[in-house]
């Protein structure tokens, strides 16, 4: 199964869509307040298939394929800071939203670069840039 999350600046919070192992779509889970015309547009032009969500990018969506492994472990695992205070990291992470896991893993490699880009910045602690939403910044403008 693979599991995209969508999100949109006209979008307050998030749309899931799985798929099964054919590209087939199997679930839709809204977790977003909408304007009834953006309501209409995404029903309108649902992707049904993996393919089709090539639409919703061209239309500024974000869309982020969600990885099979969304624990604390996995985020740890890549995380390219100072890997200090883990256990209150950790606890930031029980309370974020799906979305913001995904988005926390996948911006590592822009970070990554970011860092090595600004050497004269200090550290970055990752309870401190998890509460801080820093996941959400674009490392590669930056």
């Amino acid at each position: 199964m693979r599991t995209y999350i969508l999100t949109h600046a006209n979008i307050d919070g998030d749309i899931e869509i799985a798929y099964d192992e054919r590209g087939c779509p199997m679930s839709l889970i809204v977790r977003a307040e909408m304007k009834p015309e953006t309501i209409y547009w995404i029903i309108e032009h649902y992707p049904l298939t993996i393919e089709d969500l090539e639409l919703f990018r061209k239309q500024k969506f974000g869309v982020l394929e969600v990885p099979e492994d969304l624990s604390f472990d996995a985020f740890w695992a890549v995380w390219v800071g100072v890997k200090n205070n883990k256990e209150r990291a950790a606890r930031i992470w029980k309370k974020m939203a799906k979305k913001d896991m995904v988005r926390a893993i996948y911006v590592q490699p822009a970070f990554r670069r970011y860092n090595q880009r600004n050497t004269w910045k200090g550290d970055n602690y990752p309870d401190r840039w998890l509460y801080d939403k820093c996941f959400n910044n674009d490392y590669n403008k930056m």
